[in-house]
């Protein structure tokens, strides 16, 4: 099984619908969903398995180093509080971001609610810091795995 998600890419971007997104030229989800987070739902023969995308980018996308923090207001942790309730069934679910929930200017305790019942926290903001930290991973309060992906664009991982 592939799943194709791809977060919201920003990256000096004027607004999500704006042509030069590759959010919208590349992204499988853009078609598929009508908001930048989202649940999708497995089902296998062995059980059901929820992956939640949350989108914290900023919008507009500014340049680097504007956008090296993350945003969630209120109105979004609703939708994703919205999201973990739905997937109360699942066997198991994994939350997919850009941004690690450490670098995310929300209330960090409410997203730590939600996001609670989950087993894993997959981001790739900080990748490797450049090489220097090559399996960047933690396991936060309560036991969830939050894992830092490498870059595979530049460091080819």
């Amino acid at each position: 099984v592939c799943i194709h998600v791809i977060p919201l890419d920003s990256f000096d971007v004027p607004s999500p619908d704006h042509p030069s997104s590759k959010f919208q030229r590349y992204s499988s989800s853009w078609r598929h969903h009508s908001t930048f987070s989202y649940h999708y739902l497995l089902n296998t023969s062995f059980g059901a398995y929820s992956f939640l995308a949350m989108d914290a980018c900023p919008s507009p996308g500014p340049r680097r180093p504007y956008n090296f923090f993350g945003i969630l207001d209120d109105e979004d942790l609703d939708a994703l509080n919205s999201m973990a309730l739905e997937a109360t069934s699942s066997n198991h679910t994994i939350w997919l971001s850009h941004y690690p929930s450490s670098i995310i200017n929300t209330d960090h305790q409410r997203l730590r609610n939600i996001m609670s019942s989950s087993l894993a926290h997959v981001c790739g903001h900080l990748h490797t810091l450049g090489g220097f930290v090559p399996n960047m991973y933690g396991r936060q309060p309560g036991g969830r795995l939050e894992l830092e992906l490498g870059d595979f664009r530049f460091m080819k991982m």
